[in-house]
């Protein structure tokens, strides 16, 4: 037999399979996620040019025009649709420091990143890129949530700290047990009645909000329980961890309902739920797509490289957005039936 009618024959048994899986007259959900652009260092992680940016983290702006990227000593703001500079926003610094965590204020009118080498979070006017306030007390390389409210953000270390916007006032500290790992990883609840976090250890931990105190401890079949995500209904929780496994968690009753694994031996480094909470992208070393609906996985992210560490749907749900160390791409979530 040709390898060419191997092949066809291999395709045609495929796709056979492929369509048995689904229940008599369905029409399987398909995406072919088109990369739009790519930036990316000119020599590994550069100097500290406007344009060399690093990646690592960012953060779509409300409108969905801005994407915010994480640089040495600041951020970068970025057209979303052709990755075209709008502005940096620097911060002074006698070495190269990183930040962990972005997001935007509601209004879209402010960006606050952190933390920086002093263990401070920057807030910067997105309009003219000025520095305004400077909130102090978080600890060193820690993640930020906002509320939904927009009214509170909370930065994670060995507790949660929370501060009230826009004043940048801390009003809070949420004390967790001594033997609670850093957290790195933080996401509120769509309805803002709980705060997830996750950790480089085989935990993640769900919290109520206001009060702070601890709902559950969802335990993981193994460490670096780093990436979190709500589902946009609020009714799943997911947790990435390592050996390339997803875990699904019922909420409220915090009941472990799937074990999904990507089969590759690979940390899962960023979850994220396309809005309309139909899709799941994994971000590892290759991007999975997870069917919601149909509870299978549908494919994968071409032209991706390195291991994800950070993954954003736009809000209105067409641009998904991927950071590495070294690199930040943008595809164009195109959905077919």
């Amino acid at each position: 037999m040709s390898k060419k009618l191997r092949a066809s024959l291999l395709l045609a048994i495929g796709c056979f399979s492929l369509a048995a899986m689904a229940p008599s007259g369905a029409h399987l959900q398909t995406v072919k996620p088109v990369l739009l652009w790519e930036r990316k260092p000119p020599q590994g992680l550069g100097g500290l040019g406007g344009a060399e940016i690093i990646g690592f983290t960012l953060s779509f702006s409300p409108d969905g025009q801005l994407l915010a990227v994480a640089k040495i000593n600041g951020v970068v703001l970025l057209r979303a649709h052709d990755g075209k500079e709008e502005r940096s926003l620097w911060w002074q610094s006698g070495f190269g420091s990183i930040p962990s965590s972005i997001v935007f204020t509601l209004d879209g009118q402010y960006v606050l990143a952190g933390p920086k080498g002093d263990g401070s979070v920057k807030m910067w006017r997105v309009s003219d890129g000025e520095l305004v306030k400077s909130l102090s007390g978080v600890g060193w390389l820690r993640p930020l949530a906002l509320h939904p409210d927009g009214k509170h953000l909370a930065a994670g270390e060995a507790g949660i700290t929370l501060f009230r916007l826009p004043e940048g006032e801390k009003v809070d500290y949420w004390v967790m047990p001594p033997d609670t790992p850093f957290f790195v990883s933080l996401t509120f609840s769509p309805d803002g009645r709980m705060l997830a976090a996750g950790t480089y250890y085989a935990k993640a931990y769900l919290l109520s909000f206001p009060s702070g105190k601890l709902i559950a401890t969802l335990e993981q079949p193994y460490p670096s329980a780093s990436a979190i995500a709500f589902s946009p209904d609020g009714k799943l929780l997911v947790v990435g961890c390592a050996k390339g496994t997803v875990t699904f968690w019922r909420l409220p009753e915090c009941q472990l309902v799937r074990t999904l694994s990507t089969g590759r031996d690979e940390e899962i480094g960023a979850l994220a739920f396309s809005p309309d909470g139909r899709w799941l992208v994994i971000g590892g070393q290759e991007l999975s797509i997870w069917s919601v609906k149909e509870e299978r996985l549908v494919g994968t992210v071409p032209e991706h490289k390195g291991r994800a560490t950070a993954l954003a749907f736009s809000p209105d749900g067409k641009l998904l957005a991927m950071a590495t160390w070294g690199r930040v791409n943008v595809w164009r979530w195109q959905e077919e039936r």
